[in-house]
């Protein structure tokens, strides 16, 4: 059912395509059913001109949703391509970034091992060291 203000929409488009005579464009007036009553005659032009008018609406309606679906299915494809491309994408910067990471962990613990061994080092050189200075006190001969 149509609201009031849809109708009265409507009967304006009806009442615009309805040319001056009270026929709908391109009906001549040969054409035209005899009647007793023009004026119900007239009502009778409206009304198929409305009627004309509905089919024309609608299947206007109907191509703008039938371009508005190929416009969405053109942009969900062109979409869906683009995040398969980005995700092709992290997961390659990923795999070198986790590459990079497990190297760095491992140079890590080899560091972190030399450190040891060179600590050790230092402190057995500490005896030697004491030695050394008190060489460097005695005085010379």
């Amino acid at each position: 059912m149509l609201s009031i203000r849809e109708r009265s929409r409507w009967r304006r488009f009806a009442e615009n395509t309805v040319s001056k005579g009270g026929r709908p464009d391109g009906v001549e007036p040969a054409d035209t059913i005899p009647s007793s009553r023009p004026k119900r005659s007239s009502s009778r032009w409206r009304r198929l001109a409305e009627m004309r008018g509905h089919g024309v609406i609608l299947e206007d309606i109907r191509s703008q949703n039938r371009a508005t679906m190929e416009a969405l299915q053109a942009t969900r494809a062109a979409l869906e391509e683009k995040i398969d491309q980005v995700d092709r994408n992290s997961q390659a910067r990923d795999a070198v970034l986790e590459a990079a990471v497990r190297q760095n962990s491992k140079d890590i613990r080899t560091n972190s091992d030399d450190i040891r061994v060179l600590a050790t080092r230092v402190d057995a050189l500490g005896p030697l060291d004491q030695r050394v200075s008190a060489l460097e006190r005695r005085p010379s001969r």
